[in-house]
């Protein structure tokens, strides 16, 4: 089994296509056991006006 390649906390970009920064929110192992994690990211929206959550693969995201 493998650790998670971000933590909750840490500063990210989302890569690929919409890309742009966001915060680790939450971090967890997908049911099928093997050591597959899931990132939640918390994105800004514009204005200020609050943020947008979304669910990614370490594979689209970067620590920034």
């Amino acid at each position: 089994m493998s650790d998670p390649k971000f933590s909750c906390g840490d500063r990210v970009w989302k890569t690929g296509t919409y890309s742009g920064p966001g915060d680790v929110v939450s971090v967890f192992e997908i049911s099928s056991g093997k050591g597959e994690w899931r990132y939640v990211v918390a994105h800004e929206l514009e204005g200020g006006t609050g943020r947008l959550l979304h669910i990614y693969t370490g594979t689209q995201l970067e620590k920034i």
